[in-house]
């Protein structure tokens, strides 16, 4: 049974102590023994600053720290406190338990699998054994790579529920299982490195008891699988452009023949009707229309579209000034044009119409980005290898980088999360189709490149990649 005392709330080591006769037996004192001596003259030195962060904070959690008997043993309690007021003043009530033979165990245990340290230290995997309380008793050298510690004796230091767990309800989770059926099995959690870096990863592990039955330790494997999430949240994206791209296509092409015939009789009637005719208006906006939609269906084939470019080596020197210099005359004067273009970069084997395409779509975002307040546009061309493009897989080579940047207001993350989807667009009605990103990404993808997104405070920054003849491993990309 736990034992009880009552403290008087103090500034932690100035704390003093009231406690029934049971409650002073782990300390090997007499019930009165120690009265209004400090609580810090009960615990071990080098734990002292850890309990007085507990007292101060009204920490309500269990955990653990080594106390001093009479005779200056050394002990290993479980504590349990609750801040109170007791007559309009406050008092912590603490629960302990004497934990020394539990810990005596644990340590035995910890010896008798000596012989198998080997095999648990070279272990790729992540190897823990934890404390029901939330502190780590041992470890290998990839645990201690996997939080971002520098010894195991930093990683010992650690509480798992504060420092460990990005969610500590996870850890009540964790805990939950484990005590229903004395095992877990890929328990899928966010973890933290001490650099603030999280990190997706699976638990699998079983819970270690005594011979009294006593639950002692939790000995866990840690597999870190945040790239694999996120390949797989990549799968899933292409999935779903793909199948969105295949939809997207099919409708366009049937559009496509509802338009012709449209046209085909506007223009007919045209030539028929005088030029005096009052209704050649009306057919001028019926042909203008039509036209409009004609465009908006050549920009979802262009989204769509499975085949292979017309390529052709172009120089994105030029295409680059060609863009700067429409945008120039196109952007108030509020929005500044700089560029930063590489006149080594060499060619890229490309559509010519479609790079230009994606340069005026990503020059016309950014000019919505900038349009209330101004700011600065950037085109930038450099010449880069595949490692350091950063878009995902790019085929080993050397690409040829565009990036785009402005100092509009930026995107949230569920925003960035769906700028390439088609009709998808945060602007106001009538002021866009939502397809302008979305053609970007399949011109991209035909030319077999990538793009990466980056958010710099205000800056955003947009880098599409596409092949180029000459680069190792057959092609080289604009980003």
């Amino acid at each position: 049974m736990p034992n009880v005392c009552f403290a008087r709330a103090g500034s932690g080591s100035s704390a003093r102590i009231r406690g029934s006769s049971d409650w002073w037996k782990p300390f090997g004192s007499r019930c009165g023994a120690r009265l209004g001596r400090a609580v810090m003259v009960l615990v071990a030195e080098e734990d002292r600053e850890m309990v007085r962060e507990r007292i101060r904070s009204g920490y309500d959690k269990p955990y653990e720290h080594r106390g001093i008997r009479k005779d200056g043993t050394v002990i290993f309690l479980e504590v349990h406190g609750q801040t109170i007021k007791s007559e309009g003043r406050p008092v912590r009530v603490v629960n302990i338990n004497d934990i020394t033979e539990r810990r005596r165990s644990l340590e035995e245990l910890r010896q008798s699998e000596e012989k198998y340290r080997t095999l648990f230290e070279e272990s790729k995997d992540s190897l823990f054994v934890t404390t029901p309380a939330g502190r780590i008793v041992d470890g290998n050298q990839a645990a201690v790579a996997l939080l971002g510690v520098d010894s195991k004796e930093d990683l010992f230091r650690l509480d798992l529920r504060k420092d460990v767990y990005a969610d500590p309800g996870d850890r009540d989770r964790f805990q939950k299982i484990m005590r229903a059926q004395d095992f877990v099995e890929d328990f899928e959690t966010v973890l933290k490195k001490q650099d603030g870096q999280r990190l997706t990863t699976r638990i699998s592990g079983n819970a270690v008891h005594d011979d009294r039955g006593e639950l002692i330790a939790y000995r866990v494997t840690i597999r870190d699988v945040t790239a694999q999430k996120r390949l797989q949240a990549q799968l899933h994206h292409a999935l779903k452009m793909e199948s969105i791209g295949t939809l997207a296509g099919g409708v366009a092409h049937d559009f496509n023949n509802i338009l012709t015939p449209i046209m085909a009789h506007v223009g007919y009637l045209q030539l028929e009707l005088p030029p005096e005719s009052p209704l050649r208006e009306d057919l001028g906006q019926i042909m203008q229309a039509a036209e409009r939609a004609r465009d908006l269906v050549k920009q979802i084939l262009s989204f769509s579209r499975r085949e292979e470019p017309k390529r052709r080596p172009v120089a994105l020197q030029s295409l680059l000034e060609e863009t700067r210099n429409l945008l120039r005359a196109s952007l108030p004067s509020t929005i500044e044009i700089r560029d930063d273009i590489d006149p080594a970069c060499g060619s890229v084997l490309a559509d010519s119409a479609q790079i230009h395409q994606v340069l005026m779509n990503l020059g016309t975002n950014a000019h919505h980005a900038m349009r209330d307040g101004g700011g600065i546009l950037r085109l930038d061309l450099k010449r880069v290898d595949a490692t350091v493009a950063g878009a995902p897989a790019l085929a080993p080579g050397e690409y040829a980088r565009v990036t785009v940047s402005d100092t509009g207001h930026g995107m949230d993350k569920s925003t960035r999360a769906r700028i390439f989807e088609p009709y998808f667009t945060t602007k106001g009605a009538g002021e866009g189709s939502g397809l302008g990103l979305a053609v970007v990404h399949g011109i991209v993808a035909s030319h077999g490149g990538g793009h990466i997104r980056r958010e710099r405070a205000r800056q955003r920054d947009l880098l599409p990649s596409l092949p180029a003849p000459g680069g190792r491993g057959g092609s080289r990309g604009t980003r």
